[in-house]
């Protein structure tokens, strides 16, 4: 790395965030959130801003700290203004050309055999003009999908191709499930291929568990904690727990040699204040597990408090990395693009909230509708339109977000590392005028501020 041009009279960023832990700190400029680890002498001087300690501390400190001090714009160029322009138009450009997408989300079945009252779809259909609820996606519709997604995909040159099933429940539609993996396996020119799916499992039999299996497809689930607290909220449509029938296809699963390593769960504010963490991990421990995908429901339970989540999260987090299990979920997503790589080359520009933000994914749905996720509400296109009409829509709805991003998320420490969060989270909470945006913003800065530390303390002596 080229030693910096001390020349250039630099200053601290007006918008310095800095979290301390207990022999370092983590320093970023809110606006960029590009993470860098400082000790407590430079944290103070950066805190104080003044320009004489400024300059006095670049010329003490080694080369690589300040080169890291100012790519990350904690430390920038007197009178330099957007930090990001450059990002946004490089990440911008990308999207423009159909360059970003990477990832294709088939929603094979919009029905689901479950009645969880939490559960995202039952919410679809009341905020989407486009969304019928019950349909599923024709052969006919799969494989124009796959082929079109593959085209793009060659056009890019990516050696890899991935594509998901889901969204409801697929399993309800298993005609067009099992085209999809056969036809997927038929396809050449790349040298890795990953077919995932999402399924409740009730319906999953030993026969379709083979062909899944056998064909190398990765099988995720949900389980929303021990018998009692997955049994209050994951239920049937006539109101019965489902934690039985989960447990028995995992270990079918497991007689078949499939061995699920992680599922996920969702809290609600139904089961948050009474849930036995302490007896989930040993379930999970039990089943294998190395991992777990947690998340507070993300478009209801807007009336308990932020902080009571924040503490719940947190404490789950730290008894999972006691019990070795990896703990993550769309809460820890603004933590994680704060200590993302940047110079990575298959790093977007600029983080967003997720991938669908950044231009990642493209969901098609039963009708052969575009989505940038299988639970947006937002159409952008029709099939037929990947490569133009679908880019030339998301940067129109990234446009409109950078506009209430900016006016929502002024001021806010995580701006540049959550960017507005959630856009179903935006769109459900506007249909159903609750306060639901506001309390995640609470919860993400206060878990991302906490897990920083944690990193902080762990990584540095």
């Amino acid at each position: 790395m080229p030693a910096p041009i001390l020349c250039t009279h630099h200053i601290v960023a007006s918008d310095l965030v800095l979290q301390s832990g207990e022999d370092a700190a983590v320093a970023y400029s809110a606006s960029v959130g590009i993470a860098v680890y400082v000790t407590p002498d430079v944290a103070d001087v950066l805190a104080l801003g003044d320009p004489e300690a400024v300059d006095q501390l670049m010329s003490v400190l080694d080369d690589e700290m300040v080169a890291q001090l100012i790519a990350a714009e904690i430390l920038r160029a007197e009178g330099a203004t957007d930090p990001n322009a450059q990002r946004r138009s490089a990440l911008e450009a990308q999207i423009r050309e159909a360059r970003t997408i990477r990832f294709l989300d088939l929603v094979v079945s919009e029905g689901c055999n479950y009645g969880c009252a939490h559960c995202i779809h039952s919410r679809d259909v009341e905020t989407s003009p486009f969304r019928m609820l019950n349909t599923y996606m024709s052969i006919e519709t799969a494989k124009a999908a796959i082929d079109e997604f593959v085209r793009l995909q060659q056009d890019i040159g990516t050696s890899d191709l991935a594509i998901h099933i889901g969204s409801a429940e697929p399993l309800i539609n298993w005609r067009t499930t099992r085209f999809i993996v056969e036809y997927v396996a038929e396809i050449c020119g790349f040298s890795t291929k990953r077919v995932t799916i999402n399924t409740n499992l009730s319906l999953l039999s030993e026969e379709q568990a083979r062909f899944l299996i056998d064909n190398g497809v990765i099988i995720s689930t949900s389980l929303d904690g021990v018998k009692e607290d997955n049994d209050a909220i994951r239920v049937l449509k006539n109101g019965a727990g489902t934690f039985d029938v989960i447990l028995g296809k995992i270990h079918m699963l497991r007689c078949l040699g499939y061995l699920m390593d992680s599922v996920s769960l969702t809290v609600t504010d139904q089961t948050i204040r009474t849930f036995n963490s302490q007896g989930y991990i040993e379930l999970l421990k039990r089943l294998g597990m190395t991992g777990v995908s947690i998340d507070f429901d993300l478009v209801g339970s807007a009336e308990i408090s932020a902080p009571e989540v924040s503490s719940f999260l947190l404490s789950f987090y730290d008894l999972c990395t006691e019990n070795d299990i990896e703990c993550f979920g769309t809460w820890t997503k603004p933590f994680e693009n704060l200590f993302t790589d940047r110079s990575d080359p298959h790093t977007p520009p600029m983080p967003g909230f997720c991938k669908a933000v950044e231009g990642g994914n493209i969901s098609i749905s039963p009708q052969g509708r575009l989505f940038m996720c299988g639970y947006t509400s937002s159409l952008l296109g029709e099939l037929g339109g990947m490569m133009k009409d679908y880019p030339r829509a998301l940067l129109d709805l990234l446009a409109r977000r950078t506009a209430v991003v900016s006016k929502h998320c002024k001021g806010c420490e995580l701006i540049a590392v959550c960017g507005g969060q959630c856009h179903t989270t935006h769109e459900v909470a506007s249909f159903e005028h609750s306060r639901k945006v506001d309390v995640m913003c609470d919860i993400y800065r206060t878990v991302t501020r906490e897990l920083a530390v944690r990193k902080v303390n762990r990584e540095v002596n």
